[in-house]
């Protein structure tokens, strides 16, 4: 009574469709303006998002030194040193640091600053 389509081939079949414009109709494009009657959301990326609140807020001006800046949280950090202290508590409870008037590796200061194990260069 009704005409059946035949499973025929597959090519064919896509090629029909392709002349079909509901069918292959092409998707919107992202939009970066308010345009078409849509209005565009701006920082639709977590990146953009975090630039946009967080980067503004701790904007550095131009006259203001970033030494300075930096050397502001330096009282509490020696105070207060909750981000390198606690990863060494257990290994290292009293922390050495570095004089920087040692001379290298095998301790004698020459003047230059190579280490002690590089090899000569062969000419």
């Amino acid at each position: 009574m009704f005409r059946q389509e035949k499973s025929g081939s597959s090519r064919k079949k896509m090629e029909k469709d392709r002349l079909d414009p509901v069918k292959s109709r092409r998707p919107d494009l992202p939009i970066t303006s308010g345009q078409g009657g849509r209005v565009a959301s701006s920082g639709g990326t977590l990146s953009s998002y975090v630039i946009r609140n967080l980067g503004l807020s701790k904007r550095v001006d131009d006259d203001q030194d970033p030494r300075e800046a930096i050397l502001k949280y330096a009282k509490e950090a020696e105070e207060n040193p909750y981000w390198i202290a606690p990863a060494y508590k257990q290994t290292q409870p009293k922390p050495v640091f570095s004089s920087g008037t040692e001379g290298g590796a095998d301790g004698d200061d020459d003047g230059d600053d190579e280490p002690g194990n590089k090899k000569a260069k062969k000419e």
